[in-house]
């Protein structure tokens, strides 16, 4: 009876264990399927060329005001008599920014969600990562003057109002604010060597949505309230070398 008992007792665990196995993938499966579905709402890049065509043109000019070249390892370098940029094909990687005189290099990534989708160019100088958010795709431009463009494409109500930018600094610079609400990278000693403009943020109607920015020395926040908004909405940061916002 002991060892009929034993049997029993340990089919009952199996079977416990069993069940226990099946509740812990159930419960980890619908937050990958989240993430993934998340991704799959998030702005194509044909969505996201649409979108700046018709919200911000003068963005989609800009487009031909560069000539960039390609790597094994980046979507696009554009390289100036001043500065040279990267965009990385990987949403994870950093874009850089690298002045010639004097030499110092700025790098900014984007917080990006596991399912975000390799770069895809959608015109010479800009690609589109797509799911770098919920509901939210990352276009990056590198423009003329030297400098990157950051756009944050807005798909729906339920994208975050908030947008974390990694910022790596030159030894000892860092970020200020200026009074028109644009923000300037200085030396230790105050001299300016990198400027990111006033940002801006529209819908897909054309009315202004506000957006400001906070920053600690190794992040760059941008705040946008889409509550209101017809989508999709664009934000944009801009980041130059030349230490003056454009």
């Amino acid at each position: 009876m002991r060892s009929g008992s034993n049997r029993l007792s340990m089919r009952a665990r199996v079977h416990v264990y069993s069940l226990a196995a099946i509740v812990c993938v159930c419960a980890i499966a619908p937050a990958a399927a989240v993430d993934a579905r998340s991704a799959a709402r998030a702005p194509s890049p044909r969505v996201v060329a649409t979108a700046i065509k018709r919200s911000a043109p003068h963005v989609a000019q800009q487009a031909t005001d560069v000539r960039p070249r390609h790597t094994a390892d980046s979507a696009i370098i554009v390289a100036t008599s001043r500065t040279s940029v990267t965009i990385a094909k990987d949403p994870r990687d950093a874009a850089t920014m690298t002045a010639h005189q004097p030499p110092h290099a700025i790098a900014i990534a984007i917080h990006s969600r596991q399912h975000a989708k390799n770069a895809v160019r959608i015109n010479p100088t800009t690609v589109v990562y797509q799911g770098t958010d919920v509901s939210a795709s990352t276009a990056v431009q590198a423009i003329a003057a030297g400098g990157l463009r950051f756009m944050t494409i807005i798909a729906g109500p339920d994208a975050p109002r908030e947008y974390l930018f990694d910022m790596h600094l030159p030894p000892r610079a860092r970020i200020v604010l200026a009074d028109n609400g644009a923000l300037r990278i200085v030396t230790a000693t105050g001299s300016p060597i990198a400027s990111i403009d006033k940002p801006w943020a529209v819908d897909a109607d054309g009315r202004s949505l506000p957006i400001t920015y906070s920053t600690t020395q190794s992040t760059l926040t941008m705040h946008i309230d889409h509550r209101q908004a017809t989508y999709p909405a664009i934000a944009d940061p801009v980041i130059q070398n030349d230490g003056s916002p454009s």
